[in-house]
């Protein structure tokens, strides 16, 4: 257990930013995905341990949350070499264009613009 928090976030450049925080020091890690599909939603397990990311095409990722570093820094990283977020699976839910996600008991509901959703379990 650490002291610090976690803020994960996600936008149109088909990345997500990691932010650690604790008392006045920050580290930031951007973690470029493949392709260039937005990311459309974001949501924690209940208990914190895994974040899944929804993104626009369909591509739902669920992340495992490694060992916080809260050493002050900046970096750039991908999947393979993200030291805040290890990449658990990859799945295309085939909804269209995605709007968002929230988390369930047992992983997340990814729902789309046509209605549709669909649960990812993690």
């Amino acid at each position: 257990g650490s002291d610090g928090v976690l803020i994960v976030s996600g936008g149109d450049d088909a990345a997500l930013a990691t932010i650690t925080f604790r008392r006045s020091s920050a580290r930031v890690e951007v973690i470029h995905l493949d392709g260039c599909a937005p990311v459309r939603g974001l949501a924690f397990t209940r208990d914190g341990r895994v974040v899944v990311a929804a993104r626009g095409d369909g591509v739902v990722s669920a992340w495992r949350v490694a060992d916080l570093n809260f050493e002050s820094g900046w970096s750039r990283a991908t999947a393979a070499t993200s030291t805040t977020l290890e990449l658990l699976s990859t799945v295309d839910v085939v909804l269209g264009d995605v709007r968002g996600c929230c988390a369930t008991d047992d992983g997340a509901l990814i729902y789309g613009d046509d209605g549709a959703a669909t649960v990812v379990l993690c």
